[in-house]
């Protein structure tokens, strides 16, 4: 009897060590997914997600009015969910670019320039009123500024059609 009761304690706490470690397991894999991917060494990718300082670091794209909404409205969502769909209904309308996944709060395209038809990923995630975006080359080490000149120009795009706010120089 003796032994069943240890066997069924050392049950137990192993059954609450697996527990506790893939809660933090799930909790550390939320964490990464609110972030996008950090770029490599390399110059031919711009986040938002990468520090100030950094070469790769690109503003994100924020929703037109985005530094007067008061703290509840500029973390809600629908500013930036509204922001993300004109900026799909933008990329789906140049041929360059092909939308591979979308949801309400993200979406993945492709991007292929015209003559070598190099593919560089773009990955955008709403964050309050504002857009996050990630732009890379798949191939090669440099893109020549490219990745960062396609974000800009979405950017003005949206700015010029009254959804984001330009760039401030």
């Amino acid at each position: 009897m003796r032994k069943r009761v240890y066997g069924s304690t050392l049950s137990q706490l192993l059954g609450c060590l697996l527990l506790a470690t893939s809660y933090s397991e799930a909790v550390s894999m939320t964490q990464k997914a609110q972030q996008l991917a950090p770029c490599p060494s390399s110059p031919n990718c711009v986040c938002s997600d990468e520090p100030n300082e950094s070469t790769h670091y690109i503003d994100p794209i924020a929703s037109i009015g985005w530094e007067l909404m008061n703290a509840e409205e500029s973390r809600s969502k629908k500013n930036g969910q509204r922001l993300l769909a004109a900026i799909a209904r933008y990329l789906e309308s140049h041929d360059e670019f092909k939308i591979i996944e979308q949801t309400d709060d993200s979406l993945k395209a492709e991007a292929t320039t015209p003559i070598l038809r190099f593919v560089d990923d773009i990955d955008m995630q709403v964050r309050g009123a504002r857009i996050f975006v990630r732009s890379a080359s798949r191939l090669g080490y440099s893109d020549l500024g490219k990745n960062r000149r396609r974000v800009e120009k979405i950017r003005a795009a949206m700015a010029e059609a009254g959804m984001a706010q330009p760039l401030s120089p």
